[in-house]
């Protein structure tokens, strides 16, 4: 998926990475848009966490290419060292100071009451509006992430399922009942 247009923020192509010789994802690809909220869904153990911590660096591609605004991001390190809770800190202290250009977020409503969790993806969305941030949110609640997102991914088992725009995804009952719970 060529970045060269001007128009990707990021690029994922053909990512395989594993943990302990076991691929926990099969030769993904993914464009992220300028300015736009893609959401990657599944079930636990679908790769979502898995994509995030390889596109930062977190976990080391075993094939495949990362590139942010067409520079490639092979052997660069991101916040390693910290913990989780520090990751998700800086993350939004990036989006509200530093002014990022991408944002990744890591299932960001995870133990949240709901008015928190709308209130989040509302604040997402108005991100991206105002700033022009592109987004790419892991989230298990599918159905607020495609409530806020331009486009989705659905993973199974590491690999690809579906890649459409959200309003489509989220109204395929068949897709929505196999692979998102709703």
């Amino acid at each position: 998926m060529p970045d060269g247009d001007g128009t990707s923020m990021l690029a994922v192509e053909g990512l395989s990475a594993g943990y302990d010789g076991i691929l926990a994802l099969h030769d993904v690809s993914i464009t992220v848009p300028r300015a736009t909220i893609t959401a990657v869904l599944g079930a636990n153990g679908a790769g979502k966490t898995t994509l995030l911590r390889t596109i930062s660096g977190l976990v080391q591609a075993r094939r495949g290419r990362v590139s942010l605004a067409g520079t490639d991001l092979a052997g660069r390190k991101p916040a390693a060292t910290l913990s989780g809770g520090e990751r998700q800190m800086l993350v939004i202290g990036r989006a509200l100071m530093a002014r990022p250009r991408l944002l990744l977020l890591d299932e960001p409503s995870l133990g949240l009451a709901p008015k928190v969790v709308a209130s989040l993806m509302h604040l997402v969305r108005k991100l991206r509006d105002d700033t022009g941030l592109t987004v790419l949110l892991v989230e298990q609640n599918a159905r607020s992430a495609l409530a806020i997102a331009d486009q989705g991914v659905v993973l199974n088992l590491g690999r690809t399922v579906a890649v459409a725009d959200a309003a489509t995804l989220a109204a395929d009952a068949a897709l929505r009942h196999h692979y998102l719970g709703f």
